[in-house]
């Protein structure tokens, strides 16, 4: 794996995590990279799926676009558009959407 590994968190721990749970296997098994482990509860497991039937990279831009466009549902909500620019551009929201993680899921609530 070599350069920038887009959606780190995905590839290395919810995308076997999501296939263990497709084959009857436990998500919580030992990770596949040391220190990479499902963490999360098991209810989010069939959230993951339609995003584990796809190649482990575009199951990771699809969990990156989760976070964007659940950005811009909530803005839209709360109708405060320079929401998108105040979280959009913080470290935190990037580093969610680059490791693509399920904290994009949230924001759908």
């Amino acid at each position: 794996m070599g350069g920038l590994l887009i959606g780190f968190d995905w590839v290395l721990a919810f995308y076997p995590a999501v296939w263990r749970f497709l084959t009857g296997g436990n998500p919580y098994a030992a990770p596949v990279v040391a220190g990479m482990w499902y963490a999360n509860p098991p209810w989010l497991l069939p959230l993951l799926v339609p995003f584990g039937l796809l190649p482990p990279q575009i199951g990771a831009y699809g969990m990156g676009l989760v976070t964007l466009t659940g950005l811009g549902a909530i803005a839209y909500r709360r109708r405060k558009p320079r929401l998108i620019l105040l979280v959009g551009a913080s470290f935190v929201f990037a580093s969610n959407i680059v490791d693509a993680n399920v904290d994009g899921f949230a924001l759908w609530w």
